[in-house]
């Protein structure tokens, strides 16, 4: 009895710390997942609230950019200066500004209006045309919220960078930014550049992030405004003040109700917001309550078992093997096998799943390292990652270089499917991977990373060394063997040499912007130092661009190139960043377009393609000959508008024969004769003044009233006469009748039937 006594007392006590454990285990295991969790919510807030920060904050620098080319350009501060009304004159000035408008490079999608208002005049001018600030208020923005005095109002004072939040008239609802000209004086808002941003778009970029319906987002300004959101219930019992940001980043507060993620607009100010519901993660953190409480029960089943076999005296261990694998299979042994034969079927089994487990950990070894490699890559260090070699990233010197290999496409472009293409190109990464790896790492330590389409090598070095010989020629080798054995090439750009962790980000950064170089010094590999002492800015004095335009206006096109050749001489004779060439390309442009618009050859930008002939790609003779193209064509163009204009009246009778022709056409207008010779309405009006001082427009009507007066007199009705000659209603038949004849169809009509 007594020793039976004592087997169950060891049964007891074994039965009571196997309960304890799993029970304490499975509290705590609770406790940390759900604290886990939250965290992991917050960082995950943050991080995507970042990237819609970014995102909306970039296209707020797009705005801002437009806004001050606008504020700052000459002939909209000069239409500001316009008082009482714009006449005759300016129009030419009002439809380039509109042109301006109407050729800007947005964002449809975002940029809902673009349009500039004129405090003097009381005229807007967008890309929708040229007309009052009452009529565009009355077509797009009239609603009894906002009254056009209030429009008007905020329209006149001065802006810089100023936000509004404003309803159209077919219920859209838009963000209006606003600037005024940078003119003399900055008090006197006498123009107001505005882009109308749709709050949809805003929306659209929050809602991104919206990984759960119970999330809230929502934008708020300075004003305690709500800018955009995304079922947003409790964003107004927040204020901008109230809301926790340090250094203008966001910052995660979590309380017992709700996870809240802030981060500061680096543009406007705007605050941007999540906020989670505790409760939302509570509920997936039940399913590991009721999986720590369910094993809980099985280890207390189990530990029962447990605790009577330890306490038995001939134990069998064969059959306790057994019974540890039967837990786990539910497999029966099969007639004529023993159990030494189950066993061996259920160990390999058993081995077999652990293989698939170790191969599927070292598969999520690979994905971590390389996201930590291209955190390194794309963002700043931070310094919390203290021991890169738990994820295998040996950078263990002292300096680090980042080489960018991009592939290049054949010669033959061949079509092929999404799955074929994307097989083709991991075929490729693994073979340009093992390759490099085998060649680099006789000299360096290398770390590489798919990025995207591309592959990054960040090369470790323990000294700093100016000497890039080896490393380039063992590249050029690795180009190489991929082209003559496996039939692919790439390109490698290779940025700098920096020092630590941090030194990643730099080098990365370098190593994109080389990208620009290939085409312009036409190889296939490029270093950071030979780019490094490239000419920072171009010389393009005010004068040499007078000469130009001087030249060009008196159709002198050989002292224009003559004048542009100097320039190239000076810019083009040594090494020239790529950024400084587009801006001295896109200079040139507007001078070929000031010394046209001087010499009166008004169609330049429709004559001259200049976005397929002008490439910074291109070399640097044949961007000569281009332009020097440019010249002789602009300069003939002169020519031949000056023999228009200084010539008899021989143009004036064309257009007038082809006036009398046409007359009966009831579309017939300024518009359609200028179509009919190839002129802008505004030109062609002035030619035909200048020759018979007539208005053309005045002209039309009268031959239009001449011969509706002949077939009056020769007893047609009012109306057969109106639509004979041209006029489209009635109306407007009689109201030209009158301003020409004294009197209107009907009492010429009486006076006939009289006599």
């Amino acid at each position: 009895m007594m020793k039976k006594s004592k087997v169950y007392v060891r049964m007891l006590l074994s039965y009571l710390v196997i309960l304890l454990i799993p029970m304490l285990l499975g509290f705590l295991i609770y406790i940390v997942t759900l604290d886990v969790i939250k965290g992991q919510s917050a960082r995950m807030n943050d991080n995507m609230l970042e990237m819609v920060q970014r995102e909306i904050d970039q296209k707020i620098e797009e705005i801002s950019k437009i806004s001050s080319r606008l504020a700052m350009d000459t002939k909209v501060q000069k239409a500001s200066r316009v008082k009482g009304k714009f006449e005759t004159s300016d129009q030419i000035m009002l439809y380039d500004i509109f042109k301006n408008l109407s050729n800007l490079s947005v964002s449809e999608n975002f940029i809902s209006d673009v349009f500039i208002y004129f405090k003097n005049t009381k005229v807007i001018s967008s890309i929708g045309g040229n007309m009052s600030a009452e009529l565009y208020y009355r077509l797009y923005y009239e609603n009894g919220e906002y009254p056009l005095e209030d429009f008007e109002a905020y329209m006149g004072q001065p802006h810089y960078s100023d936000s509004l939040v404003i309803q159209k008239k077919n219920g859209e609802k838009l963000l209006l930014f606003t600037m005024s000209d940078l003119g003399i004086d900055i008090r006197d808002a006498s123009a107001t550049v505005c882009i109308a941003v749709k709050f949809s778009e805003i929306e659209k970029i929050l809602g991104s992030m919206e990984w759960n319906d119970q999330m809230d987002i929502f934008m708020i300004n300075d004003k305690d405004e709500i800018i955009g959101t995304v079922a947003a219930e409790r964003g107004d019992t927040f204020r901008y003040e109230n809301l926790p940001v340090i250094s203008g980043m966001g910052k995660q507060v979590i309380d017992n109700e709700q996870i809240l993620s802030v981060r500061q607009s680096e543009m406007t100010g705007w605050k941007y917001v999540t906020l989670v519901p505790v409760s939302v993660l509570e509920k997936d953190i039940q399913h590991v309550k009721q999986i720590a409480m369910l094993g809980v029960f099985v280890c207390l089943i189990v530990g029962f078992f447990i605790s009577h076999y330890l306490t038995r005296k001939n134990y069998n261990p064969i059959q306790s093997i057994m019974e540890v694998f039967k837990r786990y299979s539910n497999d029966e042994m099969k007639e004529g096998e023993n159990e030494y034969q189950w066993l061996n079927e259920q160990a390999n089994r058993f081995f077999k799943d652990q293989v698939d487990a170790k191969r599927l950990l070292r598969l999520n070894q690979k994905n971590l390292k390389e996201y930590y490699l291209s955190q390194l890559l794309h963002y700043e260090y931070d310094g919390n990652l203290k021991d890169l070699t738990q994820y295998g990233i040996h950078l263990a010197g002292a300096y680090n270089q980042v080489i960018l290999l991009k592939f290049k496409d054949g010669s033959e472009a061949v079509e092929k499917s999404y799955e074929a293409s994307a097989q083709e190109n991991a075929l490729r990464k693994f073979i340009l991977q093992n390759i490099l790896e085998e060649t680099l790492l006789n000299y360096y330590q290398v770390e590489l990373v798919e990025m995207g389409e591309n592959v990054a090598a960040i090369v470790n070095r323990p000294e700093y060394d100016e000497n890039h010989t080896v490393l380039r020629e063992n590249i050029e080798n690795v180009q190489q063997i991929t082209q003559d054995q496996f039939g692919f090439s790439f390109c490698a750009l290779i940025g700098p040499v920096c020092h630590g962790l941090g030194g990643v980000h730099t080098s990365w950064q370098q190593a994109l912007e080389l990208e620009s170089y290939i085409n312009l010094l036409d190889t296939d590999l490029v270093s950071f130092d030979e780019v490094k002492d490239i000419q920072p800015q171009y010389r393009y004095s005010v004068e040499a661009e007078q000469r130009i335009i001087n030249a060009i206006k008196a159709g002198d096109a050989e002292s224009a190139k003559k004048n542009m050749d100097l320039v190239f001489q000076e810019n083009f004779s040594g090494k020239v960043s790529t950024s400084v060439c587009r801006c001295l390309i896109f200079d040139m442009i507007g001078t070929l377009l000031k010394g046209a618009n001087a010499g009166g050859y008004l169609n330049a930008v429709r004559d001259l393609d200049f976005n397929q002939g002008f490439n910074v790609k291109q070399p640097i003779p044949e961007l000569k000959n281009r332009f020097y193209e440019s010249v002789d064509l602009i300069c003939e163009k002169i020519a031949e508008e000056k023999k228009k204009t200084d010539g008899d009246n021989f143009f004036s009778q064309k257009v007038e024969a082809y006036i009398q022709e046409n007359y009966k056409n009831p579309d017939l207008n300024i518009s359609i004769t200028g179509q009919q010779f190839k002129m802008t309405p505004a030109y062609l009006s002035s030619i035909y003044k200048k020759q018979t001082g007539k208005s053309l427009l005045d002209y039309i009507n009268s031959v239009r009233i001449d011969h509706a007066e002949k077939l009056l007199m020769e007893g047609y009705t009012v109306i057969e006469a109106g639509q004979m000659t041209g006029f489209g209603d009635s109306g407007t038949f009689i109201r030209v009748f009158k301003k020409k004849k004294g009197i209107t169809p009907g009492q010429l009509k009486k006076q006939i039937t009289n006599f």
